[in-house]
């Protein structure tokens, strides 16, 4: 609920959900950038370590508002059975400096990065003829909300036909906790496994959100109409996805030059010589450019950016 402490609202999970639907948001993410919201004049973000993690601040600003985001990320939290990431979004006018709202950052974060996905991909993803075949690598909290946006995304557009999901403890994980619709066929799998090998070769979606340093499947597996969305590994060492797939794809990055200094698997692939900078498409492209017609697989990779919380933060504000 939206909570009045001293004067300045709180938006907690369950407002920010209820408040803004993963659609509309994705929707609100395509709109900025159509209106000539420049990602890669964004501030970059100040990240400072911790003894225990990260702390990060993500600062930006656009048309009237400004607004920050304060996380900390801690790894070990996983086995404490909370989220890695915990935060606040802070909302303020522009012009006068005011804090206008506070917002829970676990829930912006996860409905932000998975409209910014889905966004990406959206002409992609809804152009096939035949139900989605989706596969999913991680079963945490970003496996849930990019699911949740994807199945709001299709709704009445295309049909989700089936989702395996990947993860290193497959015994650890219920799928009906991340895939919420009763109606579509649904299993957990081993990463690595020849199950998984299946399932990524003959899918049309795979998603990748794990905090892995290591490609989690071999790319020659990934059909050439298929799409990739890569949003887990965040530093230039970690990555998702092998040279393999990045050489043939289309590669969609937030901001080129960002990519380069912070993208590790494309990074890693233009280290091999198997990729070149010029390649990378920035995603404000993707309000301009029929993604569906690419040729070969479509690979969107995300790091985040203060922009896309921002963008996120004043639609909630605007709904609530």
């Amino acid at each position: 609920m939206a909570v009045v402490t001293g004067g300045l609202p709180y938006y907690d999970a369950q407002t920010i959900r209820s408040g803004l639907p993963p659609a509309e948001a994705v929707a609100a993410l395509r709109s900025a950038l159509a209106a000539g919201l420049d990602p890669a004049a964004d501030p970059p973000r100040i990240g400072l370590p911790l003894t225990h993690g990260e702390f990060l601040l993500m600062p930006s600003e656009f048309g009237a508002d400004v607004g920050v985001k304060v996380l900390t990320i801690v790894p070990d939290n996983a086995a404490r059975n909370i989220p890695v990431i915990q935060g606040l979004y802070i909302l303020f006018d522009s012009q006068t400096g005011v804090p206008t709202v506070l917002m829970d950052g676990i829930e912006m974060t996860g409905l932000r990065t998975a409209a910014v996905s889905l966004a990406a991909v959206h002409d992609r993803v809804l152009a096939g003829d035949h139900p989605l075949r989706v596969v999913v690598f991680g079963g945490g909290v970003q496996a849930h909300s990019h699911l949740r946006t994807l199945f709001a995304v299709a709704e009445g557009r295309r049909a989700v036909g089936d989702v395996v999901v990947a993860v290193r403890r497959p015994d650890a994980v219920d799928v009906r906790d991340l895939v919420e619709s009763p109606d579509v066929p649904a299993r957990v799998v081993g990463i690595g496994t020849p199950e998984a090998d299946h399932a990524v070769a003959r899918a049309d979606l795979v998603m990748c959100m794990t905090r892995s340093e290591e490609p989690l499947f071999d790319g020659g597996l990934v059909a050439d109409d298929a799409t990739v969305v890569c949003v887990g590994a965040h530093d230039p060492h970690a990555r998702e996805v092998d040279d393999a797939l990045i050489a043939r794809s289309t590669v969609v990055v937030e901001d080129p030059v960002m990519a380069v200094r912070s993208v590790g698997a494309v990074i890693a692939a233009i280290d091999a010589g198997c990729f070149r900078s010029e390649r990378l498409v920035p995603l404000s492209a993707c309000v301009r450019t029929d993604f569906a017609a690419m040729p070969g697989p479509l690979g969107f990779i995300s790091v985040g950016m203060s922009w896309e919380d921002l963008v996120i933060a004043r639609a909630v504000a605007d709904r609530v």
